[in-house]
């Protein structure tokens, strides 16, 4: 027997049917899920609308404080640890053009990471500590990881040095102010070796941190690394702002330490990709001329390798050049290619850099033999050029001109290094995210 009921007007009405009813939830939940995975998105894109409004702030706060305990006053010369006479005897005879020393003004040196403290060997109180002269070096307190020691030969001449006891040269760091002509020979003098020592700056891990640590508990939101270069005679700084984020949670904090004898933040790339980057969104240049995808960048790709992970969506870079880049198009997956085969895109174009050149001109010859150096960029060694019309200039796209309407056929490689902020890092057993929010380059 059919059950049924009879409404008001005396009409039999009927329910909904079982199937019925599992379609109608169907529909409600493909529409539920439709919306639930617009969150995820949704998140993503408000915590990078907030890193791009906080981000800069952190990074002014952070040029705040390092201007507050460093000036141009206080940064030398790496050829103010030498006499004048093993300056000479370096330039003419003993760096090579091989060397990145070749190419560089004596007032000059490239990019360099403040000296890191090895936590293995350094008391918690100092865990996360950077160093901007490496005075606890000096002093003999722990281990110290500078840039000298992950790339002993780029680094060779770059930073400043003392002596041990047994009269051996010592480096110690980024290149600090003396005010007397540095001795021939291993001070022995007590007054002598303190008044050479190198000045004490430290930013320890706690300082490094947005909100500022105030005793109340509160979570860091933000941190902030930086880096030094000395051009034309100045001091600038490319301030690193990101946020570290633990695997699995805990109540693990986050402290900058060693990656195979280098900084965590920022991480150096040098680049061996044998070709050349070009002007504009991530192209390269061929041998021949023609416009190729950005070196490294559609070949194979592990996430987890921290030294390809310059290459993820909306990562900072700072080239060699001082240059701030942003990856608009990345890549996250293993192997990941484009159907465009363009690879990597970045946000600018690579603006054009001048150049200085060292002049030799020989008795009796109306020729100039133009070696371009560019400050504190390295550039490979060229031919002579027997005719000029202006200071050697770098181009978009790393070409070396003589003049406006004039290209060498030869190429430069233009950018050889990247700093930035690894994604994924695994320090003493614990695994870290790191989340790049801004960079900022400026004269200290």
């Amino acid at each position: 027997m059919t059950d049924f009921n009879l409404s008001s007007s005396g009409k039999a009405t009927r329910g909904f049917s079982l199937i019925e009813l599992l379609m109608s939830i169907m529909i409600l939940a493909i529409g539920l899920l439709s919306v639930a995975a617009l969150f995820p998105a949704g998140i993503v894109q408000q915590q990078r609308a907030k890193d791009d409004v906080d981000g800069p702030a952190v990074a002014k706060a952070a040029m705040d404080m390092i201007r507050s305990r460093l000036s141009q006053e206080d940064f030398g010369a790496w050829t103010d640890f030498y006499t004048e006479d093993q300056v000479d005897n370096l330039i003419g005879n003993g760096i090579s053009n091989e060397e990145a020393a070749y190419y560089l003004r004596d007032t000059d040196w490239p990019w360099q990471r403040p000296a890191l403290v090895d936590s293995s060997t350094a008391p918690a109180s100092l865990r996360g500590t950077v160093d901007v002269f490496n005075r606890l070096g000096y002093e003999g307190v722990c281990d110290m990881i500078t840039d000298r020691d992950f790339d002993p030969q780029f680094f060779r001449y770059f930073q400043s040095r003392y002596f041990t006891g047994a009269g051996a040269p010592l480096p110690l760091g980024i290149p600090f102010s003396v005010d007397r002509e540095w001795p021939e020979t291993p001070p022995v003098r007590a007054e002598d070796i303190a008044g050479l020592a190198p000045p004490r700056v430290l930013f320890g891990q706690a300082e490094r941190r947005w909100p500022p640590e105030d005793g109340s508990g509160r979570a860091a939101q933000y941190y902030w690394d930086f880096m030094l270069r000395r051009h034309g005679g100045r001091v600038y700084v490319a301030v690193f702002v990101y946020r570290a984020i633990k695997s699995g949670g805990g109540a693990a904090t986050w402290a900058v330490e060693p990656i195979d004898q280098q900084h965590a933040v920022p991480f150096l790339k040098p680049l061996d990709l044998g070709e050349r980057w070009a002007a504009g969104h991530g192209d390269g240049i061929g041998v021949g001329g023609q416009v190729m995808p950005l070196p490294g960048t559609t070949g194979d790709f592990d996430p987890t390798d921290t030294e390809q992970s310059w290459q993820y969506p909306a990562q900072y870079i700072v080239d060699n050049i001082g240059q701030v880049h942003r990856v608009t198009r990345g890549r996250v997956r293993p192997n990941q290619v484009f159907p465009d085969g363009q690879g990597v895109r970045l946000d600018s174009e690579i603006p054009a850099i001048r150049v200085d050149g060292r002049l030799f001109f020989e008795p009796g010859m109306s020729t100039v033999e133009i070696i371009p150096q560019t400050m504190s960029e390295v550039l490979p060694y060229q031919d002579t050029l027997s005719q000029w019309f202006e200071t050697p200039g770098v181009l978009s796209g790393g070409f070396l001109v003589e003049s406006q309407d004039s290209i060498v056929a030869e190429n430069i490689d233009l950018i050889d290094r990247l700093w930035f902020v690894p994604r994924t890092v695994n320090i003493n057993g614990q695994e870290w995210e790191l989340i790049p929010a801004f960079v900022q380059v400026e004269q200290l």
